[in-house]
């Protein structure tokens, strides 16, 4: 189910801050397996790199995480610490990790694709995409529905 991709067509910068133990085990057990669905990553012929931006204590949860070493296999992964982006109030720091995210997609001709950590991605979420970008459209949003955890879980 692979898509038509070349390494001029398009080109991919992933872009996910995620820090603290609730939203990393949510990134670690439902965003990730849902990204490895088919459709999703495995559809992109390896063309993305993923910025994802943490604390320290996340990036050991990360790297010790078995989802985390299956993405690998689909994007390259490049794990920036937010302490120097840390600030009190929690959205700024994460548009602080987001204008990060979009200098490198601008220094690198990327596309500039959002992650939140939280986010459940259905099949051919990302294969869509793909194709909506292909076909010159200048930006696509998504809109989020919100659920409980422990009901959804």
């Amino acid at each position: 189910m692979n898509i038509n991709v070349n390494e001029n067509s398009l080109r991919w910068r992933f872009i996910t801050p995620v820090w603290g133990q609730n939203h990393l085990e949510i990134f670690l057990k439902i965003s990730i397996p849902s990204l490895l669905a088919p459709g999703n990553f495995p559809a992109l012929g390896g063309i993305g790199v993923w910025s994802i931006f943490t604390d320290r204590a996340g990036m050991r949860v990360l790297k010790a995480s078995e989802s985390f070493s299956l993405i690998k296999q689909f994007v390259t992964l490049e794990i920036y610490p937010i302490e120097d982006m840390w600030q009190e109030a929690p959205h700024e720091t994460m548009s602080n990790c987001h204008r990060v995210g979009i200098e490198q997609a601008i220094e690198n001709s990327q596309w500039a694709v959002f992650l939140p950590p939280d986010c459940i991605w259905s099949q051919c979420s990302m294969s869509n995409l793909a194709r909506r970008l292909q076909a010159s459209e200048k930006n696509v949003h998504v809109s989020g529905l919100r659920l409980s955890y422990e009901s959804l879980v």
